[in-house]
């Protein structure tokens, strides 16, 4: 939030020694490769979904992916997948394969690594096992490009990621990964990246141009239908529940992204300029017809994207950085800004995290509504700043 110091480079640690790597750099991670950091001890009791990857059926967008690293790479582009898409994710019918629980009674007994972890997820330590209780356990099928977060010198690590098919993971109400079950990870929607390169042991059938990212859905998943990993076709999982009610699938559930419904609503997003990922963290458009607003003026106006809302955020920063503005808190080293979709089209969480050189991490969170104007502090650090900062609450854009 403060800091004037850009790192480029983040630090993991493999199963032998502390790397230092670059940015653009995707980690394969097996479905039985817990990791070096984890978060929290084993939720799956061992277990992984012997899943062949399926065939990815996702749309993809401007822009291209290096798929191996030097000079004259091979450019494929990156799918994307709606997390309501019937048969995305996969289960063991009766059996959710993850407990949540577990994850949650470990960061309890681990106050440091639960800070870390909140911070992560953007929630308070409070709230952790009322909100990874309300995760639903899901068994990806395909192999599936997210952020995960390792406990890395007593904070959470950020790292680019592509999670094999047959990996455990929990998802939230919006169908988004939340928490690698194997480890406890804090996982969040990947970012984009301008020339990645894969780095790990390559698995049988691992095909660059076969990986997908999820894309938020515009409206909770009350019922997942989930392929049956242990046989034929599909079943129902209601959303935060382990298994216990899982039954066959609603007759009144969608199953295809292209069926036409009042309850289905559309996914069209704007299209990237750098890689083909797609703006994951701004919550999909359900129709232009929907979502605009018009104006007193008469003039119809559509709400922010992710980008744009993350833009306007480090605009007002550097009003205030150019105005000599002195912070009251502990400097960061290194710093990242988010934008985070709400229940609201219009309504965007604002969240900077950074870290002190100490290793201390810090976040600041703002609510903000663009059609209101000011960025509204919800949590002490973001009040601070808005005390010596007007322009996060200047009313004007």
């Amino acid at each position: 939030m403060l800091g004037a110091v850009a790192i480029t480079v983040i630090v993991v640690r493999s199963s032998s020694s502390s790397v230092e790597v670059g940015a653009e750099e995707v980690f394969l991670e097996a479905a039985t490769d817990r990791g070096a950091n984890p978060f929290a001890d084993d939720a799956t009791g061992g277990y992984v979904a012997n899943v062949k990857a399926k065939t990815s059926t996702g749309t993809t967008s401007g822009g291209a992916v290096s798929t191996t690293a030097g000079a004259g790479a091979a450019v494929t582009p990156i799918k994307s997948v709606p997390a309501q898409e019937p048969g995305l994710y996969g289960g063991t019918r009766d059996d959710g394969r993850c407990d949540a629980a577990k994850v949650a009674d470990y960061l309890g007994k681990n106050p440091d690594k639960a800070r870390a972890w909140a911070i992560a997820l953007s929630i308070d330590v409070a709230d952790i096992r009322a909100y990874i209780t309300r995760l639903t356990p899901v068994i990806l099928v395909v192999d599936t490009r997210v952020t995960n977060h390792g406990w890395t010198n007593g904070r959470a690590n950020p790292y680019p990621a592509i999670l094999q098919a047959g990996t455990v993971t929990l998802v939230d109400s919006y169908g988004v990964p939340r928490v690698k079950c194997s480890c406890g990870n804090p996982l969040t929607p990947p970012l984009p990246l301008r020339k990645p390169t894969y780095t790990g042991t390559r698995w049988s059938g691992f095909a660059p141009d076969q990986v997908i990212v999820v894309q938020q859905a515009p409206v909770i998943i009350n019922v997942f239908v989930l392929q049956n990993t242990n046989g034929n076709g599909t079943f129902a999982r209601p959303i935060g529940t382990t298994g216990v009610a899982d039954a066959d699938k609603p007759a009144d559930v969608v199953t295809s992204s292209s069926t036409s419904s009042s309850s289905s609503p559309s996914t069209t997003q704007r299209p990237t300029t750098t890689e083909s990922l797609p703006p994951i963290t701004q919550e999909p458009t359900t129709s232009t017809t929907e979502r605009a607003t018009t104006t007193t003026d008469g003039v119809v106006a559509l709400p922010p994207t992710a980008e744009e809302v993350r833009a306007e955020f480090v605009r007002r920063r550097q009003v205030c950085v150019d105005a000599g503005v002195v912070w009251p808190f502990e400097p960061n080293v290194s710093e990242d800004y988010f934008a985070e979709p709400t229940n609201d089209d219009w309504v965007w969480t604002v969240r900077a995290q950074g870290v002190t050189k100490n290793g201390k991490p810090q976040v600041w969170i703002w609510t903000f509504d663009p059609r209101l104007g000011p960025m509204e502090a919800t949590n002490e650090l973001a009040r601070q700043a808005n005390s010596v900062c007007p322009a996060f609450e200047d009313k004007t854009l």
